[in-house]
């Protein structure tokens, strides 16, 4: 071996400069290794501070790290530094509605729109900041405007159609999104959404849930590997409606994939049951997934788990804190603990903190929605499902002597939304102003049964309808879930969407009557509630039309 080859290569030693520097931090940001990019951007602002694509750059890897505040200030320092340049601009009104700024970032983009009139991004990321805002009527503007300029932009007619899908106009949304996938046939969101709408106007004419099965199955096959997942659950909701329950509960364990954009991940040291898998003289542990409403759902199944572990068996129920005594009162031969829910690199976490001594601790464990795929493969096998939860009698009775103070009439409480609601579940909730049949039904006394902030809707209902609602005194509508369920208990009726409130009504027994927007899962393929067979439903013809469904339900107050 030669002299020259024993001897280390030596670096060198001539620092960086600072386009060495950017250039390096782009191909790390590039490979997604965006620490060391933000480390090198770092180091690039620090010797070049009035460097506006330092500080861009910069912005951008803190982005990806998911450090919005650092990523924030960064971007303003690079407008400041370079206030004509418009991908600035366009990134900072990305991470804006990341914030859910969204009036922010429109005016971003209008201010960029104007430096670059002909940016296809700027148009579209325009559009979605309106919409965002429930401002669907300029986004829509805005979209048509650029597709007369752009008729072969199909990210244009893709976002139309995603839009118009939204606002729950179906025909008009599969003609955009079909136009969007002939102009670029790899659209795996577009895909997606097609085969949605195309379920969402089927009804119960299976020709056409066939048509919109399989545009799902097309939507599988040829969208990205990302978004897979995501279409096999979207899949296995449409194989709900279409009351196919086995081959539904099959592509739903997509949902647990990590690359599913809503995946929640379950750090538990225990083995999965998984069906087929005998449980009899086993101790199980199910675990609440998903919302509130689907855990209050599924847990339709604990009676039949309780059957099936057997005398022998130890079932462990781990559910929303909010659920403790409700559940311990209804499974009283269950150990009832909480879940606890998190989130650790943009991903759900949920698990539980309760100790199990060595010999205690459970020999599977699995979510709550594979009792249903167990034990709900098909209609039949949900049977006359009796009330599963039981309310605190005492609060029932408490419930009782308030609404008798409120006078003659049908005592009939009301939830007309969500918690949360934005562009992709508006469409879902009846609008306040649907709601005056219902609520100008004389000999009726309606009690406020929403959660969340709902003084304005109440003060807009006194003053526009000249309606009344009451409000239970001293009741947390959002958190006391025990007193909830005794007020529904109490009441001759409860009428909303579905809800945690409606679901938890209905799982009590109490009379309910619940509105069902056009292919609606839960349903599984039925004209009623097989979950709850006590529960009245309305169904809508098609999104949007709250006249008929709520003068319907206003005609059954009698």
């Amino acid at each position: 071996m030669s002299v020259a080859m024993a001897l280390p290569r030596q670096r060198s030693s001539k620092p960086l400069n600072g386009d060495s520097i950017m250039r390096e931090a782009q191909v790390h940001l590039a490979a997604g290794r965006a620490d060391k990019a933000r480390s090198l951007a770092q180091m690039a602002v620090k010797r070049q501070p009035e460097r506006s694509a330092a500080w861009h750059l910069l912005a951008l890897a803190c982005e990806a790290l998911g450090d919005n505040s650092a990523a924030l200030d960064a971007y303003q320092q690079a407008m400041s530094l370079a206030p004509d340049q418009p991908q600035i601009g366009i990134d900072l009104a990305r991470l804006a509605m990341t914030l859910d700024l969204f009036a922010v970032a429109e005016r971003l983009l209008l201010t960029c729109r104007q430096q670059a009139p002909g940016s296809i991004e700027i148009i579209n990321s325009l559009a979605l900041a309106q919409a965002s805002q429930m401002n669907l009527a300029a986004a829509i503007a805005t979209l048509t405007t650029a597709l007369e300029a752009h008729p072969t932009e199909p990210v244009l007619w893709n976002t139309l159609g995603l839009i118009l899908f939204s606002d729950g106009r179906m025909d008009e949304a599969a003609t955009f999104l079909g136009e969007a996938l002939r102009l670029n046939p790899g659209m795996g969101q577009a895909r997606i959404a097609l085969a949605d709408a195309l379920m969402f106007t089927a009804g119960f004419d299976q020709e056409k849930q066939c048509v919109a099965l399989a545009e799902g199955e097309r939507s599988i096959a040829d969208t990205p590997p990302s978004l897979v997942a995501t279409a096999r659950v979207s899949q296995a909701k449409r194989l709900f409606v279409a009351g196919r329950l086995a081959d539904g509960w099959q592509a739903y364990e997509a949902r647990h994939d990590l690359t599913y954009e809503d995946a929640t991940a379950f750090p538990l040291p225990y083995p999965q049951w998984q069906a087929g898998t005998s449980i009899e003289g086993r101790h199980l542990l199910l675990i609440g997934e998903q919302g509130l409403g689907d855990e209050i759902l599924f847990a339709q199944t604990v009676p039949d788990v309780l059957a099936a572990l057997g005398s022998k068996g130890r079932l462990t129920l781990a559910l929303d804190p909010r659920l403790q005594s409700l559940a311990a009162r209804s499974f009283p031969t269950a150990q009832i603990v909480p879940h606890t829910t998190g989130h650790a690199n943009g991903r759900g976490l949920r698990g539980i903190e309760t100790p199990f001594a060595k010999d205690e601790a459970p020999d599977l464990w699995a979510p709550l929605g594979t009792a249903m795929a167990v034990l709900r493969p098909d209609a039949e096998s949900f049977g006359p499902a009796a009330p599963f939860l039981v309310p605190d009698p005492a609060r029932v009775a408490h419930w009782r002597a308030w609404l008798a103070t409120l006078g003659a009439g049908r005592k009939v409480g009301i939830i007309w939304k969500s918690l949360l609601v934005d562009l992709n579940r508006a469409r879902y909730f009846a609008p306040l102003s649907a709601w005056a049949p219902v609520l100008t039904r004389p000999g009726v006394q309606f009690i406020s049964l929403q959660y969340g902030r709902a003084e304005d809707d109440l003060r807009a209902i006194a003053q526009q309808m000249g309606a009344e609602v009451a409000v239970p005194p001293g009741l947390d509508l959002k958190d006391d879930l025990e007193g909830v369920a005794a007020l529904c208990a109490a009441l001759d009726l409860t009428i909303g969407p579905a809800t945690a409130t409606t679901n938890l009504a209905a799982a009590s027994g109490a009379p309910v009557q619940i509105y069902m927007t056009p292919a609606s899962w839960p349903l599984f393929g039925q004209d009623h509630y097989p979950s709850y067979p006590k529960a009245k439903v309305q169904l809508l013809e098609r999104f949007g039309a709250w006249d008929e469904a709520m003068g319907a339900i206003a005609a059954g107050l009698g």
